[in-house]
């Protein structure tokens, strides 16, 4: 239920931080009728700064003159580091220029590169110096430099927001778990553990509890180690778990767990009954005032009357109730279908006094019946499904929460009668034959695409025409995550000299690609003259085209991959670590680089 967890993605940080530097910078020259940037006010360069990533500054204003220079290096305003996306040469510029200078300056550090972790110049090296640092995200990072990383932790007397996704599986989360409890002033925890299923928890015992109070879980996790998680978090406020469920074999916790400060609770639960989550809540002591909850295949999580005894009896200061429940219906298999009179008892007076409404929509996809039973007035969530619900309205509903739209058939688009504002992400499923010029103009009317930052096509009948066509209209796309790269004419050359196609090849901004399915030379040709500023690519590579792709990929005259400096190759051996690093060097394609290899995936960074 990734749509109740507050986000942490940094590309959306940088789009409202865009908008205010734009609004604040014009705002103030308009009133003060200045036209050179040397002539605004300290005050409001050091906005301008603060609005702006560190190492932006630093290119953009060093040796701009020496008021501007002083103002950059004398500053006291807090740094915020974001190594996500930057070479390896620049991070070693950025190291030197902006970490070791002003490392008593930085606030927060996101790092997703698996290259850095190991890298002499990485700043979790000094961490002992950072003793500024309250935020820390770190993703795609190995076990064993994790484990390390947790230890030195400690010693960072302001860290309080603390967010951790390894790049590898964990056979014993017990210690990861005990070292994050151990760090003496977090407050904020947010992990996605990739945890063995047969995975034993046992954490120490002992005196010391964590001082968490909002913990998100966005990795599979029974009852049972939530409730041993929970026994060490006594201040804990806010919980969410994305993928919760109920082992058979799990012993029930018979020990009430005492939780006096939760008052919020998300939950997206699978193969877990309505009895099994009234069983765990009944054996929480706690003050729940919201309840979110995702779940599927148990109808009991549509009695009414069952949750209204639960509500009065177990969580009687509940002020926000908010439930999604999915499931699907064949067109033979009707009498699988929700009862009408069952969801008519959530419209008796119990409901009615709370002032909890809902709604019960369905949309059919070939031959099965998707329907969704979901709380609204308002709607909450950050996500939205799209099944092909109809409707006529003179006015479209807004959903202002929903920052993910996820569209599951064409006609869903059509008759919507939603408006969501401010969306940033979109995915596309279940996608049929409709004409390129549609598909753009039909979405633009519930959605403004002009600020959409990640796009997902995860279906194989969505052609790169249609793909273009919304290009077009999502100027501020960073990440585009596709199935597969389809032309329904494939005449490569004559789409190339397209207007639309000119269009987004000078104006898109769009830095990450996936491409998911094996993908030929001529499709990843086609695909770098269209997104000329592409930094990573995530693509399979064909075996007969391999050499050929990889040579092309990083030829050192290719315009349209100049600022390409990061590839994960998928569906790979190990054994080609060897045999690419061979390749490399005898065509002498890259002087200076990292090479990897986890799983199934090849990972090159220059």
């Amino acid at each position: 239920m990734d749509q109740a967890v507050p986000s942490t993605t940094f590309v959306n940080d940088r789009n409202i931080k865009r908008q205010k530097l734009e609004e604040t910078t014009n705002n103030n020259i308009n009133r003060l009728l200045i036209t050179h940037f040397e002539d605004l006010s300290n005050e409001l360069i050091y906005q301008i700064f603060e609005l702006l990533d560190s190492y932006d500054v630093y290119i953009i204003f060093s040796n701009l003159n020496l008021r501007i220079e002083n103002l950059r290096t004398n500053s006291n305003l807090r740094i915020n580091l974001d190594l996500s996306s930057i070479s390896k040469s620049n991070f070693q510029h950025y190291y030197k220029e902006i970490i070791i200078p002003h490392q008593l300056r930085i606030n927060s550090i996101r790092l997703t590169n698996l290259f850095i972790y190991n890298h002499p110049f990485s700043p979790l090296r000094r961490l002992t110096s950072l003793c500024q640092l309250e935020k820390l995200i770190i993703h795609n990072i190995q076990m064993h430099y994790l484990e390390e990383l947790l230890i030195s932790l400690r010693v960072l007397p302001k860290l309080y927001s603390l967010d951790i996704e390894p790049i590898d599986n964990i056979t014993n989360p017990s210690h990861i778990y005990d070292r994050i409890f151990r760090l003496p002033v977090l407050k904020y925890c947010q992990i996605s553990f990739k945890i063995k299923p047969n995975a034993i928890l046992l954490l120490e015992t002992t005196n010391e509890y964590s001082s968490i109070e909002h913990l998100i879980i966005r990795n599979d996790i029974s009852f049972h180690h939530l409730d041993i998680l929970l026994s060490f978090i006594p201040h804990l406020r806010y919980l969410s778990c994305l993928n919760i469920f109920r082992l058979k074999d799990n012993p029930t916790n018979i020990r009430p767990i005492i939780l006096n400060k939760l008052s919020h609770i998300l939950f997206q639960m699978r193969h877990t009954t309505f009895d099994q989550f009234k069983q765990w809540i009944t054996n929480l002591s706690h003050r729940i005032e919201v309840l979110c909850i995702s779940t599927k295949y148990d109808m009991k999580y549509l009695d009414a009357n069952q949750w209204e005894q639960l509500i009065i009896n177990h969580i009687p200061y509940l002020r926000i109730f908010d439930i999604q429940y999915t499931y699907t219906v064949h067109k033979d298999n009707q009498i699988m279908a929700c009862n009408s009179a069952e969801i008519e008892q959530f419209n008796s007076s119990f409901w009615i006094e709370r002032q909890w409404s809902f709604e019960h929509l369905h949309g059919w996809i070939k031959n099965w019946d998707n329907r969704i039973f979901y709380s609204t007035n308002p709607y909450r969530r950050k996500y939205f499904t799209l099944y092909g619900e109809t409707g006529q309205l003179e006015k479209k509903i807004h959903l202002n929460t929903v920052l993910h739209v996820h569209i599951r058939s064409l006609q869903a688009i059509i008759n919507c009668i939603y408006y969501f504002p401010r969306v940033t992400k979109i995915t596309f499923e279940h996608i049929f034959d409709i004409s390129p010029d549609s598909i753009a103009t039909s979405l633009n009317c519930i959605i403004p695409l002009k600020q959409i930052t990640k796009l997902v096509v995860n279906c194989h009948c969505f052609s790169f025409e249609q793909i273009i066509q919304i290009l077009c209209l999502t100027s501020n796309l960073c990440i585009m995550i596709l199935k597969s790269i389809y032309l329904s004419i494939p005449d490569y050359w004559s789409l190339q000299q397209n207007e639309n196609f000119q269009k987004v090849s000078k104006t898109n901004q769009i830095t990450n690609i996936t491409i998911e399915e094996k993908c030929k030379l001529i499709d990843t040709r086609l695909l770098v003259a269209l997104c000329p500023r592409l930094e990573h690519l995530t693509i399979h590579i064909p075996t007969d085209v391999f050499q050929l792709t990889i040579r092309f990929l990083l030829s050192k005259t290719n315009e349209n991959i100049r600022r390409l400096f990061s590839l994960c190759l998928t569906h790979e051996s190990k054994s080609l670590v060897e045999t690419l690093k061979t390749f490399i060097e005898s065509e002498k394609l890259l002087d200076n680089y990292f090479l990897e290899f986890f799983e199934d995936k090849l990972y090159l960074y220059w």
